[in-house]
């Protein structure tokens, strides 16, 4: 929604902003959680930041 709001609701030039784009499924964020959850006793996962691919460059900031 914060896409078509910026967008002045124009639905489909959002959709064109995201064409091509996957996003995170659920799945995707299960698979980290139970990595995290088998862990041995001795390691401790403490932080966690899943973004899709196709935006990495966020992490440039």
């Amino acid at each position: 929604e914060f896409s078509v709001v910026g967008f002045g609701g124009d639905r489909k030039a959002t959709e064109k902003v995201y064409e091509g784009c996957e996003p995170l499924m659920p799945e995707d964020v299960a698979e980290v959680v139970v990595f995290q959850a088998s862990r041995w006793e001795n390691v401790v996962v403490t932080d966690v930041l899943l973004i899709p691919s196709h935006q990495v460059e966020i992490l440039d900031l």
